[in-house]
């Protein structure tokens, strides 16, 4: 019971703006919808940092002390404000040669913003995401009529699940993934598999049925970015 309300208290805070991503994402027909929440987060953490939000104190000070992943300062370079990167990098810089300077060698390398502001948001989408399959309702459905997630989600739900559910709903819960999962990626190994067999010429004049895009879609659940 104590859990529930804590629960509740949580969704019915100024937390309650991420019901709606969450719910958007759910309903994406064919995607894990976890990768949905992240591309979309990640997308404006890029935007939102190339606006003139850089010239802020605050960011600019979170910008100097941790810095950015490799991957998302590809993101920026390519994100068409090259001036405002290079305004953050010059100070950051600036920060590392003071940190060498002084010996502060725990500084360095450092992290990134972006990912550190992105991964504590999925947190709370992820935590949501509980709140809306244990309520019941519309949203349980949606989440029972899921196409599956990519593994890397997949493992990260059920994870979460250890200390976002109770036992009785915990088992519930890896039960119902369990079956989502398993009938996502048999469908899958079934179209990659008919792929496959459409490059034999045996199988040339049959029909394509879903095959035709089931290596990006392979790859989207194994491997996505």
């Amino acid at each position: 019971m104590g859990r529930r309300k804590g629960l509740d208290r949580f969704m019915g805070l100024k937390e309650q703006i991420h019901i709606i991503p969450v719910t958007d994402a759910l309903r994406e027909p064919g995607a894990c919808p976890f990768c949905v929440m992240r591309k979309k987060l990640d997308a404006d953490a890029v935007a939102f940092m190339l606006s003139p939000s850089y010239m802020e104190d605050d960011i600019r000070k979170a910008t100097n002390n941790t810095g950015f992943c490799a991957a998302h300062t590809r993101r920026l370079y390519d994100g068409g404000n090259r001036l405002g990167l290079a305004l953050m990098l010059h100070t950051r810089l600036l920060k590392l040669i003071s940190d060498v300077d002084c010996g502060r060698r725990e500084k360095m390398p450092g992290g990134c913003v972006i990912c550190g502001n992105v991964n504590e948001t999925m947190r709370r989408y992820t935590e949501t995401f509980f709140y809306l399959w244990e309520s019941g309702g519309e949203e349980r459905q949606l989440i029972e009529k899921l196409d599956g997630f990519c593994v890397e989600h997949y493992a990260m739900l059920t994870a979460a699940a250890q200390t976002c559910l109770g036992k009785q709903k915990k088992a519930e819960f890896e039960k119902t993934a369990r079956e989502i999962q398993k009938a996502a990626m048999e469908r899958i190994a079934d179209d990659l598999d008919w792929f496959i067999k459409k490059f034999d010429y045996r199988y040339a004049d049959e029909p394509w049925k879903n095959a035709k895009d089931a290596l990006p879609r392979v790859i989207g659940m194994l491997a996505h970015d």
